[in-house]
């Protein structure tokens, strides 16, 4: 059915650009939409904005001929057909559109069964597709009204079935879809001349579509909010994780600096300090030593019949009997002592906090009496070792750890002479 009116020159320009002005609103909206998606795609590499965009898009090529306008201002050499291109854009947009239901409603992980039906769909589109370019022009037009209303039913009855199923954003792709379906259906009974002919019926279709996809546009935008969401707590997750294990990282270095440091100021053997370690407790010592007015003692140590222990049980019991030596002193050290392994079997034993100088021999005795007991090694043979012991107290604030060990060191030696005198027979390990 045609309606018809008979216009002045100016009347009819001014319906003309009225009817003009809607259309190409209509078609910009299709137009921006179907682009900011694919825009949306290719930067966020999610199917369902390029299956909107290519649904967008063989609408917009079907109405556009479907109006006539697209024959009149693009494809006008189509000639007879342009029906054709009608038939081919409808098509396609019911392709795209199936997998754009299939994209959005997330079908493979809610409903598979409706998942697998709309893919054997999918196929039957494709090859009414490619009929529609070998068939007269009738019969693909035919098709194409089978094949628009098989898949405008299918997917809504999909969208229906997936709001049972509480599928996310179900419910606003079905009013979309709906909206469209209302518009499509005034303008069918507009044509059969059921409806009267006025602006909404005569447009029904591009005012359902035109909804129709300014809500999918809303519901593919609030997507993108909660993509960009989820991107922006996994980047958020991600740097925490990574300031954890920065953390942790850090903290394994300062454990590693700090056995590395304990280790450079250790015996590896007795575990009391080396020589580099008793250099820094003993700079510390004299810094105290001025301040509090005290002065400090050295006691230096060496093992007195150790060597026949090596030569007649091996250096693994020697190792043994210097650890064993090694924790009796340190047994014997105040909290604020410190004991030290200088070399070979020589040991020495630094003092601080001394209120009384005579309570240096009574250290001195305890470490004698100490040290010579018997020691059990592993293979189970019972020695003991003496040991002879030097002393030297700090004089002044020009005391420095050398001068003591020089000094401790030469009693010592006297302790032995004097031993020697004595008819007392030694023997010695070198360092």
């Amino acid at each position: 059915m045609l309606s018809y009116n008979l216009l002045s020159e100016q009347a009819f320009y001014q319906q003309n650009d009225r009817h003009n002005f809607w259309l190409a609103t209509y078609f910009g909206i299709l137009l921006g939409l179907g682009l900011y998606n694919l825009l949306l795609f290719f930067g966020l590499k999610e199917r369902v904005f390029l299956y909107y965009s290519l649904f967008t898009l063989g609408f917009t090529i079907a109405i556009l001929t479907f109006n006539g306008i697209g024959t009149l201002m693009f494809w006008s050499v189509l000639g007879e057909n342009t029906s054709r291109l009608v038939a081919i854009g409808f098509i396609f947009a019911s392709t795209m559109g199936t997998f754009f239901a299939q994209s959005f409603l997330k079908t493979k992980d809610f409903t598979p069964r409706w998942h697998r039906l709309l893919s054997y769909f999918r196929v039957y589109c494709l090859l009414a597709l490619v009929a529609t370019l070998l068939l007269p022009i009738q019969p693909a037009l035919r098709l194409m009204d089978v094949t628009g209303f098989m898949a405008a039913l299918t997917i809504l009855i999909c969208g229906i079935y997936c709001i049972t199923q509480r599928v996310p954003s179900a419910r606003i792709f079905v009013l979309a879809w709906s909206l469209f379906l209302v518009g499509a259906c005034v303008f069918a009974l507009r044509n059969l001349g059921i409806l009267p002919a006025n602006f909404i019926t005569l447009h029904g279709i591009q005012i359902g579509s035109a909804l129709e996809m300014l809500l999918l546009s809303f519901a593919l935008a609030a997507r993108f909010n909660k993509l960009k969401r989820q991107k922006e707590r996994a980047q958020n997750e991600m740097l925490m994780t990574l300031k954890r294990q920065e953390a942790v990282l850090e903290q394994k270095v300062a454990d590693r600096t700090k056995a590395l440091e304990y280790l450079a100021t250790r015996d590896m053997l007795t575990g009391l300090l080396n020589r580099k370690g008793l250099a820094d407790c003993a700079a510390k010592a004299f810094q105290r030593s001025q301040q509090i007015g005290q002065p400090v003692a050295l006691f230096m140590l060496d093992l007195d019949r150790f060597k026949p222990i090596n030569d007649q049980y091996g250096h693994e019991a020697g190792d043994f009997v210097l650890q064993q030596v090694a924790r009796r002193i340190e047994h014997l050290a105040r909290a604020h002592d410190r004991c030290a392994r200088f070399g070979g079997d020589e040991f020495i034993l630094l003092i601080e906090g001394i209120d009384d100088i005579t309570v240096l021999n009574d250290i001195r005795q305890r470490l004698n009496a100490a040290i010579r007991k018997p020691i059990r090694l592993p293979c189970g043979e019972l020695v003991s070792v003496d040991v002879s012991i030097g002393m030297s107290v700090s004089q002044g604030d020009d005391d420095r750890l050398e001068s003591l060990i020089c000094e401790a060191d030469g009693k010592m030696y006297d302790v032995k002479a004097s031993r020697a005198d004595c008819g007392i027979r030694y023997g010695s390990a070198q360092s």
